[in-house]
């Protein structure tokens, strides 16, 4: 009934499973319809409407062997408002020392509680590490952990409105796989340690950063191995090895998609 009173010229759908029905009603109604998938491992939305689609724009090649035809390797798209800064000027920006090691840790915008509990769980180490921690924690865990004793070498935020002078200011990025945060991460060319979230639908995060350890962009650290200290090791590993630090900026840089915004909206077109 939308699809008839709207009458679209196109239908997009972006994965979510609100968009299968709509999607799908448009392709019986002979209107042409593209599918634009963040994920390594798509989702079932996507891969049901795959036959019925006329182009699937996709985030990453590895996706490519779940359709027959009609892929379009795109990359995922950026928001048009995120600048890169040099490193330095953006830490002069955001008021922390430009000459220490900078970590962003960020669980997405609502925060995430499995990796705040752990950064409690730990947090001697935390307070002490010779490096500045930009700590995105969600507005929920906010005044929980704000009470800690926390070391002024952490900075703590509920909610951060300019991503991009983090991320430009930042050496080490701490972060869950969804793939518009990958795809962030890097766009800004920014090695990291990624923290897949276990629930997601088709474990895609978890494939996601397998696509970026692959590459030798990212370090896995699954949330079942926080419990034994390997994402405390990889920190010191990785403050340890400048050189290891900018070869995984390199591929960063080389899985990243600049332009998937041009494409998507010329396959549109």
């Amino acid at each position: 009934q939308i699809i008839k009173q709207f009458n679209p010229d196109i239908a997009i759908g972006t994965g979510g499973y609100a968009s299968g029905p709509l999607l799908f009603a448009a392709s019986r109604k002979g209107i042409p319809s593209l599918i634009q998938e963040q994920n390594s491992y798509p989702g079932i939305t996507t891969r049901t409407l795959s036959k019925f689609a006329d182009k699937i724009c996709i985030g990453y090649n590895d996706s490519k062997k779940y359709f027959n035809n009609n892929t379009i390797f795109s990359g995922n798209p950026i928001r048009n408002d995120f600048i890169k800064t040099d490193k330095n000027k953006a830490k002069e920006k955001i008021k922390i020392n430009k000459d220490r090691f900078t970590i962003f840790i960020c669980g997405g915008s609502q925060g995430s509680k499995p990796i705040n509990e752990h950064i409690i769980n730990n947090i001697n180490y935390y307070n002490n590490l010779d490096a500045t921690i930009i700590w995105q924690c969600g507005m929920n865990h906010y005044n929980t952990i704000s009470s800690l004793n926390l070391n002024t070498n952490i900075k703590l935020f509920d909610f951060i409105d300019h991503m991009d002078q983090m991320y430009s200011a930042s050496d080490l990025i701490i972060s869950r796989a969804g793939a518009l945060t990958l795809s962030e991460i890097n766009f800004f060319g920014k090695a990291s340690i990624l923290i897949p979230f276990p629930f997601s639908a088709g474990n895609h995060q978890y494939k996601n950063a397998l696509f970026s350890q692959n590459a030798n962009a990212s370090i896995i650290v699954t949330q079942n191995e926080l419990n034994n200290g390997k994402l405390e090791k990889t920190i010191n590993d990785l403050i340890n090895s400048p050189n290891k630090l900018t070869n995984m900026e390199v591929a960063a840089k080389s899985i990243s998609t600049s332009n998937a915004m041009d494409i998507i909206i010329k396959e549109i077109q």
